[in-house]
């Protein structure tokens, strides 16, 4: 199922919300030719298209497919204290609020979740005193005063809002045709918000829908292509052996439409030849990175793993963070039949096993360390696969 997401960067005060529209103008007219927001491509993965409205320099738009890992990485172009009234408020900016808004891809374009927050956009010398400034105020202050404060977070994590809650931004009278846009000064990690319950039953269905339909083939990689009656040409991901028409079908498909007569008469085998200075001559910088990006597809996870009766690690190297695909190559590396039932376990504290989900995978550090210890089941037990982590 395909989502249309918004994102919108305004003015986290009131005061100056009811002037975005001058403040915005304002900042047109110093800075011409250029945006508040962007995306930034050569870094997001898994969105299907993405625009930027020229009228709205503080928005934009993309389209995404809930049945695949979406990474979107936003460029923000200007800092918090060009916004002051002296332009140079030194530690003081003006804080920015970044909204997203995720609609139904169809003519309703019914709103599914809304989710915002707050953040405050320096250079990087700005951000280094900020952030010194921060820890020496809440170090002078008593533990009950500190208790009143939210806990640190490694991300900016988006929290749910309701409907009525969604600012004044409408107030600048922003179609649903406007573009996502993306900040390139300082870099902003998101955690996400819990989706909204209409919003995760649709996703969850979708899912099930996809596991039952016998279009769906999951391969050694866990790299899954929908082949339907009704889209025979939409494929996930090319391979040597994919013809003229499917690699056109793949560009449109991944947002490189307009490089399909470039690449009008190459086979997947030509596409997948080709370097990444090759593609950048082509398509541009950006574009290149990202298709290069996007055909070799980068790794989510890499592990190192062995037999304890092995001296060197092999590498297992996941794209997604599901239980599923591990399952599958660690059943490979040990031998047992693709239909073999196993269960998965990692060490804990004081060496418990865990048993190992899509969470689990998720917290993994990159690049650990593991001997793994197999136990056959008996009778018509799954049998175990024990994953010991060691210490580099």
């Amino acid at each position: 199922m395909i989502f249309k997401s918004v994102i919108h960067v305004g003015f986290q005060e009131r005061r100056l919300q009811f002037m975005e529209k001058e403040q915005i103008k304002e900042w047109q007219a110093q800075r011409h030719g250029e945006r508040i927001l962007e995306i930034d491509l050569p870094l997001s993965y898994g969105i299907l298209e993405a625009t930027c409205c020229p009228l709205n320099v503080n928005v934009c738009e993309f389209l995404w497919d809930c049945s695949r890992d979406v990474g979107v990485f936003l460029k923000l172009n200007c800092i918090s204290t060009e916004f002051t009234q002296k332009k140079h408020g030194g530690e003081k900016g003006v804080p920015f609020r970044i909204l997203i808004e995720t609609y139904t891809h169809d003519s309703t374009s019914q709103k599914l979740h809304s989710a915002s927050c707050q953040v405050k956009v320096f250079k990087p010398k700005g951000a280094d005193r900020k952030h010194k400034t921060d820890r020496e105020k809440m170090c002078k202050r008593l533990q009950s005063d500190k208790e009143k404060y939210h806990p640190q977070f490694e991300y900016t994590v988006f929290r749910g809002l309701c409907f009525s809650d969604v600012w004044a931004s409408a107030q600048s009278n922003i179609s649903l045709h406007t573009s996502v846009t993306s900040t390139p000064c300082s870099p902003i990690s998101s955690g996400c918000s819990p989706p909204s319950s209409q919003l995760e039953s649709l996703v969850d269905s979708h899912k099930n829908d996809c596991h039952s339909c016998d279009g769906l083939q999951a391969t050694s990689t866990t790299e899954i292509q929908e082949i339907t009656e009704s889209h025979p040409n939409k494929i996930a991901s090319l391979t040597h052996d994919s013809t003229a028409e499917e690699c056109a079908s793949w560009l449109q498909r991944n947002m490189f439409a307009n490089y399909v007569k470039d690449f009008a008469n190459f086979t997947g085998a030509d596409i997948l030849n080709l370097t990444r200075a090759d593609l950048i001559d082509i398509c541009g910088t950006a574009n290149g990175i990202r298709l290069f990006n996007t055909l070799h597809g980068k790794c989510y996870l890499t592990l190192y793993v062995r037999l304890p009766s092995q001296k060197a690690y092999s590498a297992i190297y996941l794209k997604t963070a599901k239980l599923f695909e591990l399952n599958s190559k660690l059943k490979s590396f040990c031998g047992f039949p693709a239909d073999y039932t196993c269960e998965l376990y990692v060490s804990g504290p004081s060496g418990t096993r865990v048993i190992v989900t899509d969470e689990v995978i998720c917290n993994m550090v990159q690049d650990s360390l593991f001997v793994i210890e197999c136990m056959e089941g008996h009778c018509e037990e799954p049998c175990c696969i024990f994953l010991k982590q060691m210490r580099a």
